[in-house]
């Protein structure tokens, strides 16, 4: 089972953790080229993000995301997309929360929440220890 970790802690009652890495690209199409687009590699960019049952009993929840994101930081934090299993690979980084959302559905329905996070700077690769 992957996870989303941040700060070093689990997410836990996790219900999805899921990571974006992009290669964008730019276009250098010169006239000559006819109908045919032509592009070569760009910059590099990377996000995640996960849900959660809502809870207040265990940490981290919603409301430590909602401490990180309205620090002096300003939701900088460490993430990890990784497993439990030593030697499995991992990805980490440090990224922006850039969005908090809690969800109650309906009657008898579970409450979640959700954590997008936007990568600023290099996404390593590695293996958990």
């Amino acid at each position: 089972m992957v996870a989303l970790y941040i700060e070093g802690a689990i997410i836990l009652c996790s219900t999805d953790a899921s990571i974006t890495i992009e290669n964008g690209t730019r276009e250098t199409t010169c006239k000559e080229d006819d109908e045919w687009s032509s592009f070569e590699p760009s910059i590099k960019s990377w996000s995640m993000s996960g849900s959660a049952f809502y809870r207040t009993d265990s940490t981290p929840n919603m409301h430590d995301m909602f401490n990180y994101l309205t620090s002096t930081d300003k939701g900088k934090v460490d993430v990890k997309w990784a497993s439990k299993e030593a030697g499995d690979s991992e990805f980490s980084g440090s990224g922006i929360i850039t969005r908090l959302q809690g969800s109650s559905p309906g009657v008898n329905e579970n409450t979640t929440w959700d954590i997008d996070i936007q990568g600023t700077g290099v996404l390593a690769s590695g293996i958990v220890i």
